[in-house]
């Protein structure tokens, strides 16, 4: 099974506790380490107190940024291992079982240049046009971004994700290391290196459905914005664990149809509603392949 867990807290106040209480909850045997990121809002170290006696803490104030804090945690990783990184606003929505630990075993031993496999729900922006979406279909059957139709940057999503399973060994292999500037930077780095990332055809989380600056592609590409989202309180927006019998629906499916959060999972509140950016998606009309 999966044995180290790393959450990269960055204020994300109620959205961590879900995220961390999620996982106690479909990892049992999971080693935990929260990495603190730059936490300095008094929810989010309540927060963080709460949990020093069920996970292993780790201050990474003096790593400026989000993937400092990520090679930090990588350093402290076994050389042949399977380990997961995991944003604060993510929740898993059911038991990672030993069905889901032999399909991610078969994935990366039958791709040896593979090193990252996403296990995200998609979500529901225009950024997952099935139309840029291949399926490989064998008995470890993922997806994987086709570059020629991919809408947002032609690496990100394809290379590299903030929330991900990853082997060890191939990346020591490669002498990976995480890049500071950004999540773009990481994911053309990674592009030298690796394979496509493979996406899980069963996913076992998604990333909460908060409406916030936070979650926001286009106001976190204007600075004026991004400097005030700290000042901006997180709503608080939750999926509700999938029961036996939605975990069966999800496996026995075709996988053709694709593993969207609206598709498959439900809101724990009924008064949630849409963010900008997904609102959009779904009412603009799809660019056509150029």
């Amino acid at each position: 099974m999966i044995e180290r867990i790393f959450v990269f807290a960055d204020n994300g106040g109620l959205l961590l506790k879900d995220c961390v209480d999620s996982i106690f909850r479909h990892f049992e045997q999971a080693k935990v380490t929260i990495m603190q990121n730059r936490s300095d809002d008094p929810e989010t170290k309540a927060v963080l107190s709460s949990f020093r006696l069920r996970a292993n803490i780790v201050n990474a104030r003096k790593r400026k940024g989000r993937y400092p804090s990520r090679e930090f945690a990588w350093q402290s990783i076994g050389n042949d291992e399977f380990f997961l990184f995991v944003r604060d606003d993510a929740q898993f929505v059911r038991k990672f079982e030993s069905e889901d630990f032999n399909y991610m075993r078969s994935y990366f031993y039958n791709n040896p240049n593979a090193a990252f496999l996403c296990p995200l729900f998609l979500q529901n922006r225009r950024a997952w046009d099935p139309k840029s979406i291949r399926l490989y279909e064998n008995f470890y059957s993922h997806y994987e971004y086709d570059l020629s139709e991919c809408l947002l940057d032609k690496s990100i999503p394809m290379y590299f994700a903030d929330t991900f399973i990853g082997r060890s060994s191939v990346l020591r292999n490669s002498d990976w290391s995480f890049k500071s500037e950004s999540r773009s930077a990481n994911a053309i780095e990674a592009r030298k290196h690796f394979q496509k990332m493979g996406h899980m055809i069963n996913p076992v989380c998604a990333l909460s459905p908060s409406c916030s600056l936070m979650r926001n592609r286009l106001a976190l590409r204007c600075r004026l914005l991004k400097a005030l989202k700290r000042f901006v309180r997180v709503r608080r927006y939750r999926y509700r664990d999938l029961s036996p019998g939605e975990v069966n629906k999800l496996r026995r499916r075709d996988p053709v149809i694709l593993p969207f959060e609206k598709r498959f999972l439900t809101r724990v509140d009924a008064n949630y509603k849409e963010p900008t950016d997904a609102r959009l998606a779904q009412e603009s009309p799809l660019p056509r392949r150029l």
